[in-house]
């Protein structure tokens, strides 16, 4: 006889999995409006406030501009993301 998995336990498991994928979205989601709202409140200075970010902000935002597809820009941000 095979060992069955009860069902429940898989449900709470998928459950638990996507409770954490959209928690991460909500914090990517979160991050990049920050970095919107940054980028607006420094729009009437040079360069669109680029002078005024700070080193990760500069380092996140270069790597968005050199991402060739939208995954290596959503790698961008979860590495500034994850940082502490």
């Amino acid at each position: 006889m095979r060992n069955r998995i009860p069902k429940p336990k898989i449900k709470n498991q998928i459950v638990e999995l996507q409770s954490m994928q959209i928690s991460s979205l909500l914090d990517e989601v979160a991050e990049l409006k920050k970095l919107i709202k940054h980028a607006y409140i420094h729009s009437g200075y040079n360069d669109c406030g680029f002078l005024q970010m700070t080193t990760e902000q500069k380092t996140t935002f270069g790597e968005i501009l050199e991402a060739s597809d939208m995954k290596a820009c959503g790698k961008a941000l979860r590495k500034f993301i994850a940082k502490p």
